[in-house]
């Protein structure tokens, strides 16, 4: 059957729970109910809709029937391509995850060879009708391309096509942080936010940005490399990743911290224990995670003055620092901040490349319908 605008609209209300009646789908669509329940009708034929009684209410004197989506429709598969796993997880059609399974990447320079092979292992024993990608680095979200990624040395790689043309569903492609800004905004603390921005500050630093309950991915689909942005334009400042000097990311990322205290203690010391060390009150580590804040909070003051976000979610290893980091950065916003109703809730969580590929799943989720 090829699916009508109307037919796309009532999965997607549906799925949406925005609708779960052909009385409410009336009223969303504008169009009779006797139109309606025949497009209902042919979804359910197709195997697409069901019926469920449990969701039967009255609705002015008479009986809606209850309509929901036919899980047996398949299951979609969610990919994370990091930077020393590839982690995969497979739900069915409500988001619900079945099954998830990590693999630390063997040679970077045959990551999708690697890819490939375990995905066949998901593709071969379930009914996949879509596939989400998500990665590091700058990404042709409408074309499907990896634009570029450091990490593996990729430009202009065509993801979507080489998957599609593999396994013949359908495939989307999206930067990592800005799945996880799709994660909240659907599963976690944000689902109440139209605007909000996800902050990831770990090997790298890049935000997430939703406005108006959509990513915000820019003409050139580089917003949100804010880690790139010059700040420190001293003699020593510190040669970033992008080739230039000074950049956030070269004072806020793991790395940066680590080397810093490398050259005050002249020993190497993982990012946890540092952050360890200044929760006990170490005065030395203490005083290098406080230095942050000032570059932290003039980023978010940045971009709160040309966005102005209902909420700021800040993902990384920060999260396990003590509240004398968290009190004095929120200070430090609200002090910056033109008006209190122009500062910012900021919250924190730990990063987790779970939920790069449950945001995966869920783009496949807001966008399945149009192509099944």
């Amino acid at each position: 059957m090829k699916k009508t605008k109307n037919d796309i609209m009532i999965l997607e209300f549906i799925h949406q729970r925005k609708a779960t009646s052909r009385v409410e789908l009336s009223k969303l669509l504008n169009i009779s109910e006797a139109a309606v329940s025949k497009r209902v009708k042919m979804l359910i034929d197709e195997g697409y809709l069901k019926e469920n009684r449990e969701k039967n209410r009255k609705t002015g004197g008479r009986n809606a029937r209850g309509l929901e989506i036919n899980r047996d429709i398949g299951r979609v598969i969610g990919i994370y391509l990091g930077l020393e796993n590839i982690t995969i997880s497979l739900s069915d059609i409500e988001g619900k995850i079945l099954k998830t399974e990590k693999q630390r990447i063997e040679q970077i320079t045959k990551v999708k060879e690697q890819t490939f092979k375990l995905l066949k292992k998901f593709i071969q024993s379930e009914k996949v009708i879509g596939i989400g990608v998500g990665m590091n680095g700058i990404v042709d979200s409408q074309r499907g391309i990896s634009v570029y990624s450091a990490p593996y040395g990729w430009n202009n790689v065509e993801i979507k096509e080489e998957l599609e043309r593999e396994y013949k569903v359908p495939v989307f492609l999206e930067n990592g942080v800005n799945l996880i800004a799709l994660y909240e905004k659907y599963i976690g603390s944000c689902k109440e936010n139209s605007n909000f921005i996800v902050l990831n500050i770990g090997t790298g630093v890049k935000a997430g940005i939703i406005l108006e309950d959509r990513i915000f991915s820019g003409k050139n689909f580089t917003v949100g490399e804010v880690g790139h942005i010059p700040y420190d334009f001293s003699k020593e400042a510190y040669i970033c990743s992008c080739g230039n000097k000074g950049c956030i990311e070269t004072l806020l990322s793991n790395w940066c911290i680590e080397r810093k205290v490398h050259k005050l203690v002249g020993k190497e010391m993982e990012y946890d224990e540092i952050i360890q060390k200044a929760n006990r009150g170490d005065k030395v580590y203490k005083e290098v995670i406080l230095e942050m804040i000032p570059v932290l909070s003039t980023m978010i003051f940045w971009l709160t003055t040309m966005i102005n976000p209902e909420k700021i979610v800040i993902y990384g290893k920060l999260y396990k620092c003590d509240e004398f980091f968290w009190r004095e950065l929120k200070r430090k916003i609200k002090e910056c901040s033109l008006t209190s109703k122009s500062t910012p809730i900021i919250e924190k969580f730990e990063y987790d490349s779970n939920l790069i590929a449950q945001g995966a799943i869920i783009l496949v989720m807001n966008n399945i319908f149009r192509y099944v």
